[in-house]
């Protein structure tokens, strides 16, 4: 039997819909090799009207809280940038069961503590490698890739 891991999406910008289509174009791979069918129910957006003419069969929404309260939903990929409201998204989903997966290094830099802190009390986990990931794609469209062992 597959286990089903839903996901909800925060941000529908360039990397949100990157996300959206990596997942949408891998997911039979995924499924076929670990067998864990990966499926993302939900999209929040404030541009809802434009999302719905692009995607079908997923929730669209402009409310974040209609993501960090849906109980099927076990993880929340936060990419809208900033700090507020992403910190509240990031932490109002731990504290409700999920996992986050975020590439928000100023958040990270600047409340980096309080989000571990929840962490901690919750039990659940965050997954920010692509914040390390995104810099150096960054910089090497720029012709200047470099290595930041601390995700600069």
């Amino acid at each position: 039997m597959k286990k089903i891991v839903n996901i909800g999406i925060v941000g529908f910008g360039i990397v949100g819909e990157g996300v959206y289509r990596l997942i949408k174009n891998n997911a039979d791979t995924i499924a076929l090799r670990s067998g864990i069918e990966i499926k993302i129910k939900t999209i929040c957006d404030l541009k809802t009207a434009e999302i719905k003419e692009k995607i079908t069969g997923i929730n669209i929404t402009d409310k974040w809280s209609d993501i960090t309260g849906d109980s099927d939903i076990d993880i929340v990929v936060e990419v809208i940038g900033g700090i507020s409201p992403a910190r509240e998204i990031i932490i109002e989903s731990l504290r409700k069961g999920k996992n986050v997966v975020t590439a928000n290094k100023k958040l990270l830099a600047e409340d980096g503590a309080e989000i571990l802190q929840t962490i901690v009390e919750t039990g659940n986990s965050i997954g920010f490698e692509a914040a390390y990931k995104i810099n150096c794609r960054y910089t090497e469209r720029n012709n200047k890739l470099h290595s930041y062992p601390d995700g600069r």
